[in-house]
């Protein structure tokens, strides 16, 4: 599982790098393509981790992979556009942020700092239970 999340932590940064340059050449992000990409990654990862999986580390590690995602693609998106950490769009067109917005206001701090617990927890979670 670690392992995985850290190609998946790799994968974040990469492709928020692209779209905050996206942005600032003033591009439309498509969050569907987005999407896609990352299901790509994920399918491609999965059969070579079925030799030695059990099902409760796919519980765990999918767990792992949407944290880091809504954890180091936001923030890095955040940093690579020259805003602060924390900072939250009032005018996403992410159905993922729109929810999210609805659930944590507008504070980045709040949001992810929510994350970052719930992913601690999760791999404390995974090694106890190993």
């Amino acid at each position: 599982m670690l392992i995985i999340t850290l190609i998946f932590i790799l994968f974040n940064i990469l492709l928020a790098k692209h779209d905050a340059n996206k942005i600032l050449k003033g591009e439309v992000i498509d969050h569907r393509y987005n999407g896609a990409e990352y299901a790509a990654l994920m399918v491609f990862i999965i059969p070579f981790t079925y030799w030695y999986f059990l099902p409760i580390d796919y519980i765990f590690t999918g767990i792992s992979v949407i944290l880091t995602r809504l954890i180091v693609f936001n923030i890095g998106l955040n940093l690579f556009r020259k805003k602060t950490w924390d900072y939250i769009s009032l005018t996403t067109t992410s159905k993922i942020d729109q929810f999210t917005n609805r659930i944590f206001g507008y504070s980045g701090k709040r949001e992810y700092l929510c994350y970052i617990l719930l992913f601690l927890i999760n791999i404390a979670l995974y090694i106890c239970l190993k």
